[in-house]
């Protein structure tokens, strides 16, 4: 009877043993998956918060249009201007680099199929948000030579700044990254 009692403890050590190893590690790819995708959110939420400071900005530019006030879009004061918007749009794409090289990391895990699906959509975000800063940046070029363009005294049109082709552009790209954003979320919220 003891050997019995000896042999079946020996055996569920031996089980509890393999599953221990078993189980070691076996849970470090989905640690690591989950580090890279915080660290890439944070860095993407930095480019979120920079594009606020963009809308602010361009909400100044809109503002000055508008009122035919165009002193704060020429000279001096346009260079002001357009270098906080050339400081985010470096901030922007330093934080998707970031948010890049976290989410590009996840694609050589094992076993975090869930997280590699999540990473996927955020890096194509990450793509249309560069086009989406590269449209911006054509954007306020254009506007800013247009108004530095007229003569004194005169009123942009309005109509001519609206056509302009890049903002169509900048409302189908964030359109775009919000699609693939609610997807990713979707994924993100069942990690």
């Amino acid at each position: 009877m003891r050997k019995i009692l000896v042999i079946a403890l020996a055996a569920a050590l031996a089980l509890s043993l393999v599953a221990f190893i078993a189980g070691c590690g076996g849970d470090k790819d989905k640690d690591t998956a989950k580090q890279h995708k915080t660290d890439g959110d944070a860095s993407w939420q930095l480019s979120k918060d920079e594009w606020k400071t963009i809308q602010d900005l361009q909400t100044q530019v809109t503002t000055a249009i508008m009122s035919g006030d165009l002193s704060s879009l020429q000279g001096t004061a346009a260079t002001t201007l357009i270098k906080k918007f050339e400081d985010s749009f470096d901030t922007i794409t330093t934080s998707d680099a970031a948010a890049k090289q976290q989410y590009t990391a996840i694609s050589s895990l094992s076993g975090v199929q869930d997280y590699k699906d999540y990473a996927s959509q955020m890096l194509q975000a990450i793509d249309l948000d560069g086009q989406r800063v590269m449209a911006y940046e054509n954007l306020i070029t254009s506007i800013t030579s247009y108004i530095q363009s007229l003569p004194a005294g005169t009123t942009p049109d309005l109509q001519q700044l609206a056509s302009n082709p890049d903002y169509a552009r900048l409302t189908e790209l964030d359109l775009e990254i919000e699609g693939i954003e609610k997807a990713a979320d979707s994924i993100g919220s069942k990690l």
